[in-house]
């Protein structure tokens, strides 16, 4: 809004001095030189909120795994410089501080649980990972945070062998020439633990963050097993509910006055082909 305001400045200025358009009574609405001044500095430090706003309501970046990465961003961006000579006005270094502190605040960046699905998410998605241990510069915070993934690794890897069916027992098979002239192959590998797979999940690079994170753990779920199942469930959070209200208001242009009469299945049928045709074609 103030950025288009900034932009029809002296059309809008043009206009309210015009006494044959605007009253006299009315000249009050235009904004002073101070004002028009503090539009101009806020809207560069409003930028980066409205950016991420748009960030989190697409449709493929749903994923609460975005949003420790994105919200130390926006502290970065409102850091303010240490010089004294700053060009920012004493009214933007304030605001600045308030918007910074109410972020902090908001996100209980300092009281974070080392557990908390926003913090594991990060670590999880391999775009922000490295970032995320940034963020916690000793190495007791660092290795907390990891602990934590491990335990999830635990907890999840005991969950998922519930229930499940022993391997059965390989059939005997003849021995090859091969067999008979090197001794019997051993295909077995020494099994990973959670500790080796974290080292060697924290030490590969991050991906470029034009990938999607989701495609990359389907890709690499056999290398890391077990990080692969907390991905999975972890990665699934959503960081808003801005997709939901988007099927709830198709479902409400579906329904109709003239359609009142659709059944609840092939409603759900309409929705689903309107929010996936693209994907399924």
């Amino acid at each position: 809004m103030l950025k288009r305001l900034l932009k029809l400045r002296w059309p809008v200025i043009a206009v309210l001095s015009d006494e044959s358009v605007t009253k006299r009574s009315d000249r009050y609405l235009d904004l002073k030189t101070e004002q028009w001044k503090l539009v101009e500095d806020l809207v560069p430090v409003l930028e980066q909120f409205s950016v991420a706003t748009t960030f989190f309501s697409y449709e493929e970046n749903v994923s609460i795994s975005s949003v420790f990465a994105i919200v130390y961003g926006l502290l970065d961006h409102l850091e303010l410089p240490r010089e004294e000579s700053s060009s920012d006005s004493k009214v933007i270094r304030e605001f600045k501080e308030t918007v910074a502190t109410q972020l902090i605040e908001r996100f209980e960046l300092t009281s974070l649980h080392s557990a908390h699905p926003m913090l594991m998410g990060s670590l999880l998605d391999p775009r922000f990972k490295h970032i995320t241990l940034s963020k916690y510069k000793e190495e007791s915070e660092a290795r907390k945070l990891k602990q934590s993934l491990k335990e999830l690794m635990e907890m999840y890897t005991s969950e998922d062998s519930v229930g499940s069916f022993s391997p059965a027992t390989p059939k005997k098979q003849k021995l090859t020439a091969l067999d008979k002239l090197l001794g019997p192959e051993n295909l077995t590998m020494e099994p990973c633990t959670f500790d080796s797979e974290l080292e060697k999940y924290f030490a590969e690079l991050p991906i470029s963050r034009k990938e999607n994170p989701l495609i990359w753990w389907k890709e690499n779920s056999s290398r890391y097993k077990s990080l692969s199942s907390v991905a999975q469930r972890l990665l699934c959070m959503p960081t808003t509910s801005t997709s939901s209200e988007r099927i709830f208001s198709k479902a409400g242009l579906t329904v109709t006055k003239l359609r009142s009469c659709l059944k609840p299945k092939h409603v759900d049928a309409l929705v689903f082909l309107n929010k996936n045709l693209s994907k399924l074609s």
